[in-house]
């Protein structure tokens, strides 16, 4: 038996283990077309803008951001997404937008559809039920496309495009000197519109 005395350790000048974790955030993932559609656009905006253009595989939208949680809370995060889901919507893209402050440069919907505002809402609030604290600022959906940009005139797109969203996804980011990594660990369907 250790003459040691009880507790966490810190009255030896020992730091209690701290769990692995996993940064998580809910997004709208876009399939490979609208991947293509939305590099494109980056690439564009990069030409005008310089900065650091976000690679294709990282374009999305972000839902809730929950950043480090403990990996062995993934299955609970994942539970927490089971919501009520909105029907299908689709975003349409025609333009970029600028904030010189972040010297962030973004893509958004023309419109933010109902169904949209109400996913974000939903999982936004389970997640602070359920104790995770998520970013509770007004919700402005949007594709991040070049950072530490420098924008004076931002390119249009007249045609446009369309994202039809059918799912929504929870995505481990990985930090590594090469850059971010995501994966996505789970998927959820919205309602089918017959």
């Amino acid at each position: 038996m250790s003459d040691r005395p009880a507790g966490d350790g810190s009255a030896l000048g020992r730091v209690p283990a701290v769990p692995p974790a996993a940064r998580l955030f809910f997004a709208l993932w876009p399939d490979a077309s609208v991947r293509q559609q939305l590099g494109r656009c980056a690439a564009e905006v990069h030409r005008a803008c310089g900065g650091r253009q976000i690679r294709d595989e990282q374009l999305h939208i972000t839902l809730a951001f929950l950043g480090d949680v403990p990996i062995d809370d993934i299955p609970e995060v994942c539970a927490a997404a089971h919501v009520p889901c909105p029907p299908m919507f689709t975003l349409r893209f025609s333009g970029a937008g600028y904030w010189p402050r972040k010297r962030l440069a973004w893509a958004a919907p023309e419109e933010i559809p109902a169904s949209l505002s109400a996913l974000a809402g939903r999982l936004t609030a389970v997640l602070n039920e359920t104790g995770y604290r998520v970013d509770s600022r007004p919700y402005f959906p949007h594709v991040t496309l070049v950072r530490d940009a420098r924008c004076r005139d931002l390119p249009s797109w007249p045609e446009g495009f369309e994202w039809r969203v059918a799912d929504f996804v929870l995505v481990r980011s990985t930090r590594s000197p090469a850059g971010a990594r995501y994966d996505v660990v789970s998927r959820w369907p919205l309602k089918t519109i017959r």
